[in-house]
Formats: C-alpha cells, sequence, structure tokens
C-alpha cells in the first residue's frame, strides 16, 4: 500500500515509525515510478510527501527487514548531509 502525503497540520506532525534498512517487500510508489529502493530514495520519498521524520529499522537487528552495512549507513549519511547543506558528511 502507498503511503499517503502528510496532511496534518504543521503543529501537529505526523512521521514515519520504523520502515526496513533492508529491500524487504519494496514501496509500491517507488516500484511504479521505477527507481532504485534504497533507504536515500525511500527517505526522500518522505520528506517529499511532507512527513518531518521517519525512524529506520534497525542498527542492532537481526531479522529479515535489516540491513545496516557500510553500504547503507553511507547511503543515509550522504542524504542527511545533502538535506543538511553537508552537516551529515562527520555522521559516524
Amino acid at each position: 500500500r502507498e503511503i499517503p502525503r502528510h496532511w496534518y497540520a504543521p503543529e501537529y506532525p505526523i512521521f514515519i515509525g520504523e520502515f526496513a534498512t533492508k529491500f524487504h517487500r519494496g514501496w509500491p510508489d517507488l516500484r511504479k515510478a521505477d527507481v532504485e529502493q534504497v533507504i536515500s530514495t525511500r527517505l526522500r520519498s518522505l520528506a517529499e510527501k511532507g512527513y518531518p521524520a521517519a525512524f529506520l529499522w534497525s542498527a542492532r537487528a537481526t531479522d529479515e527487514a535489516t540491513e545496516w552495512t557500510q553500504s547503507e549507513i553511507g547511503d543515509t549519511v550522504a542524504y542527511l548531509g545533502a538535506r543538511s547543506g553537508g552537516a551529515g558528511k562527520d555522521v559516524v
């Protein structure tokens, strides 16, 4: 199911709870757009829909929805750096 646009008032923001760090089932709206479903693409999609925050699942979990390798970390840090004007480049 596609994630709807954030439609609440800014003083009552909604955030996205945990979403998989590993490509798990895919997001229908990203599948339709035929884009790579990496963390940064999913975060960008949420930001474009107006969500101010999202939580990634999970740095320490060992389930089928988790993959937190240097690739995922690098992708996430690059996204955060781009969103903050480069401030994310020093995140470890």
